[in-house]
């Protein structure tokens, strides 16, 4: 049985995603720029090693400060703070420690896949709850049974997931992997 906080500690700091590429760290810049006004806070899910924030960090450096990462894995913690200078908050990988409305944007990147279709739901509220205004999504969104079948990886019904919890696809933003989607979403009962 697949249990995430117990498989991504054994995967260790030094995992890279092989799938992403930068036009999707461009995407979420375009995205805080067009989106997120200067004072307003932004939180990542999953930071892994700090590389999302690197990038953002190099080409907009009014961010920092204002810039907020959470991690269940230490390995991953640690390595960020190496990379960053910035120690990801401990999460439990189900409740986010923060309160409810405190980012204006809040940030997955490449996590939902990992997330079993059993928590999918909770995971996406807790998003939400911390969000006053948006979520950006980057993920796979077409993947074969090979793929999913070589991993802690799992297909979600994303459309109807956002439908049920009120959310509006703002932007759906171009990615060269056509099997990856990025999309913008807007709470629509903020």
């Amino acid at each position: 049985m697949y249990e995430p906080k117990t498989y991504w500690n054994a995967v260790g700091k030094d995992y890279r995603a092989k799938s992403e590429r930068v036009d999707e760290l461009f995407n979420l810049e375009k995205c805080i720029r067009r989106y997120v006004p200067l004072e307003e806070n932004i939180l990542e899910v999953g930071s892994g090693n700090g590389r999302v924030y690197h990038f953002l960090r190099e080409r907009m450096p009014e961010i920092e400060g204002r810039y907020k990462m959470c991690d269940f894995v230490d390995s991953f913690r640690n390595a960020c703070r190496q990379r960053t200078g910035i120690l990801p908050r401990r999460w439990n990988g189900k409740t986010l420690p923060y309160s409810d409305g405190k980012f204006n944007l809040v940030v997955s990147f490449s996590v939902l896949l990992h997330v079993p279709s059993s928590d999918i739901e909770r995971f996406i509220k807790a998003h939400i709850r911390v969000s006053s205004k948006y979520l950006f999504i980057a993920t796979w969104y077409e993947v074969g049974d090979d793929w999913v079948s070589q991993g802690p990886y799992f297909r979600h019904d994303y459309f109807s997931l956002f439908e049920e919890n009120n959310l509006r696809v703002a932007e759906t933003l171009k990615c060269s992997n056509p099997r990856r989607a990025n999309w913008l979403l807007e709470k629509t009962d903020a």
